[in-house]
């Protein structure tokens, strides 16, 4: 049960480190997000 509840809490942080290491995510953020 405890680590269902650390699992939970850490998928947050899994989830934006696969979104962040992902490199359509990355192109995007070039693409988009960048003023220059």
């Amino acid at each position: 049960m405890e680590n269902l509840a650390l699992t939970t809490l850490l998928l947050p942080f899994i989830g934006a480190l696969v979104v962040s290491f992902s490199p359509q995510r990355r192109a995007a953020e070039w693409g988009f997000c960048s003023p220059h």
